[in-house]
C-alpha cells in the first residue's frame, strides 16, 4: 500500500471517528433539549389548569363581598319587620337608616343609580322608552321616571325606564 493511500485511510478513519463523536454528542443534546420541552410542556399544561381553576373560582365567588354587604341589610330588614310598633316616624327612621346602608353597600361595590330628571333628554344607552306621552316639552325629552336604572362602573346593569314626550297631536294641526 502506498503512503498516500494509507494516511488517506487513517484520515477517514478519524473523520468516521470524529462524526461519531458528534452525533453522539448531539443527541445526547437532542436528549437533553427533548427532557426540557417535556418539562416545560408539563408545567404549561399545570398552569393552564391552575389558571382555568382561579377563573372558575374568581366567577363563582366574585359576589361574595356584595352578598355579605347585602345580608346585613337582609339581617336589618328582617329585624325592622319584627318590632312591633304604631310609632310610624321611628318606623321610618329605621327603614331609612337601612335604605343608607343599602346605598353605601352599592356605592362600595360601584352599583351606581341611573336617576334621570324630568325634561333631560332621552338617552337610549342609559335610558328605555316605556311610552310615548304627549306633552308640551321638546320632543324626545323624559316626561316621567317609572323606575330608576343602575351601572356597575361604567357598564349599563338596566336602563332607568321612562316616558318619552312626543308632540301633542292637537298643536300639531
Amino acid at each position: 500500500m502506498s503512503h498516500s493511500a494509507n494516511f488517506k485511510e487513517m484520515c477517514a478513519g478519524a473523520e468516521t471517528d470524529c462524526l461519531q463523536q458528534k452525533l453522539v454528542e448531539a443527541e445526547a443534546r437532542l436528549k437533553q433539549l427533548h427532557d426540557a420541552y417535556l418539562e416545560a410542556s408539563a408545567d404549561l399544561a399545570y398552569v393552564r389548569h391552575r389558571a382555568q381553576e382561579d377563573i372558575a373560582h374568581a366567577h363563582k365567588y366574585a359576589i361574595e363581598g356584595f352578598a355579605r354587604a347585602l345580608l346585613a341589610v337582609k339581617d336589618n330588614l328582617e329585624t325592622a319587620l319584627r318590632v312591633e310598633t304604631n310609632d310610624q316616624d321611628a318606623f321610618k327612621v329605621g327603614v331609612t337608616l337601612i335604605s343608607k346602608q343599602l346605598a353605601a353597600a352599592f356605592e362600595t361595590f360601584e352599583l351606581y343609580e341611573i336617576c334621570p330628571n324630568i325634561g333631560e333628554p332621552f338617552d337610549p344607552s342609559r335610558h328605555r322608552s316605556a311610552a310615548r306621552i304627549s306633552s308640551d316639552r321638546p320632543q324626545n325629552t323624559v316626561v316621567e321616571v317609572r323606575m330608576n336604572g343602575y351601572r356597575i362602573g361604567d357598564r349599563l346593569l338596566r336602563p332607568a325606564l321612562v316616558s318619552v314626550s312626543q308632540p301633542d297631536v292637537n298643536d300639531a294641526q
